[in-house]
């Protein structure tokens, strides 16, 4: 994805988490989804713990595209950028936030947004 970095504001700090591989095969059994979507998952816990106080409760919206895989014990960078004023919100009063994600040098999410109270 290409982000208008010269249109968007602050660049908050990238954040990086690993896929447990132990816990990934627990959550397959769990769930018997031997394949899920760990990106969106990632990305959802770095925009919370970064710009929404680790409230979970404070996201509104959070979209994104895949664009690659993600695999067990491979480690997910997010990448967080203000967007207020550059993507409109879908309702008053939120703040807007754009991301992707990286994972073993390939963009896995693209054309991240996301909405924070």
């Amino acid at each position: 994805m290409a982000l208008p970095l010269e249109k968007l504001g602050s660049t908050h700090p990238p954040r990086t988490a690993l896929i447990d591989p132990e816990r990934a095969k627990q959550y397959a059994a769990a769930t018997n989804d031997p394949n899920p979507a760990y990106e969106a998952a990632m990305c959802s816990q770095s925009v919370i713990a970064t710009v929404a106080g680790d409230d979970a409760g404070l996201l509104r919206r959070l979209a994104v595209r895949f664009g690659g895989n993600v695999f067990p014990g491979n480690h997910v960078v997010t990448e967080i950028y203000d967007a207020d004023g550059v993507v409109p919100p879908s309702v008053d009063g939120v703040s807007v936030y754009v991301f992707e994600a990286i994972s073993q040098g390939a963009v896995v999410v693209r054309n991240g947004l996301a909405e924070v109270l």
